[in-house]
């Protein structure tokens, strides 16, 4: 029997991950290890990580690299808002921001404005947009899991979305009686989608900053001479020659 159920069937945890979850397992260690603790951090270096909603929720993540993992120190979720209300929550906001990461397809024209999302970005915010790695949702679950066993602190001003990745499913299929390789679309998943998008992006760049320094080279051994005269071969010499007519 799954853990969650367990905890929620006899153990009345309601606050354990939901049965199926993609990440609440490695929410629930990051908690006892004491990641979702409330911790001091600088103002500077931010990164956000954005999942854009057309007709739907838009989320964002704020986020610093922390040597070999990271911190997630803010968050913010809306519904139906232009996107000038999502730059005036993120310019509001006491942070010094370094990138803001956008999902594969901000590169497409919406019909109302004529122009990209990523486009409106970069005349809002000139030089610091881009676009994150364009990777199926298996690879981005998979790199979310990998973060989450990293060095990772969860800002408690983060308790929503913290609930998200805690409740973030696979699908259940009731004809085969098992979850599917799909999660479900849910209040969860824009909050969810965009730690995919995080997590892809900091892995590359974690992975980037810690790699291994090439070996230093072996020193040379020095030489017995540094410097030779003349008159210093021609003794050389004669004591070679001497040594072989003794023997």
């Amino acid at each position: 029997m799954p853990e969650a159920t367990v905890k929620q069937e006899y153990l009345c945890d309601w606050s354990a991950a939901l049965v199926g979850s993609v990440w609440g397992d490695l929410v629930d260690e990051l908690e006892k290890k004491g990641g979702l603790d409330p911790f001091n951090h600088p103002h500077g270096n931010v990164f956000t990580s954005w999942d854009l909603g057309w007709t739907d929720s838009t989320a964002i993540w704020f986020w610093q690299v922390n040597g070999d993992g990271v911190d997630l120190i803010d968050h913010y979720e809306a519904h139906g808002k232009p996107l000038s209300h999502y730059y005036d929550v993120v310019d509001a906001k006491p942070y010094r921001y370094v990138k803001h990461w956008l999902p594969h397809d901000a590169r497409q024209t919406t019909l109302s404005s004529g122009v990209s999302i990523l486009n409106q970005h970069l005349a809002h915010w000139p030089g610091q947009v881009s676009i994150g790695p364009d990777l199926p949702k298996e690879d981005g679950i998979q790199a979310g899991r990998w973060l989450l066993q990293k060095n990772v602190r969860i800002h408690p001003r983060c308790k929503s979305a913290i609930e998200c990745l805690r409740q973030y499913h696979y699908e259940y299929d009731e004809m085969k009686k098992t979850y599917t390789a799909t999660p479900a679309h849910d209040w969860s998943s824009h909050t969810a989608d965009a730690f995919r998008y995080l997590a892809s992006v900091a892995k590359t760049m974690i992975r980037f900053a810690v790699k291994e320094l090439p070996p230093e080279p072996r020193p040379v051994a020095a030489p017995l001479h540094r410097s030779f005269t003349l008159d210093q071969l021609f003794r050389d010499r004669d004591q070679q020659v001497a040594r072989r007519r003794r023997i």
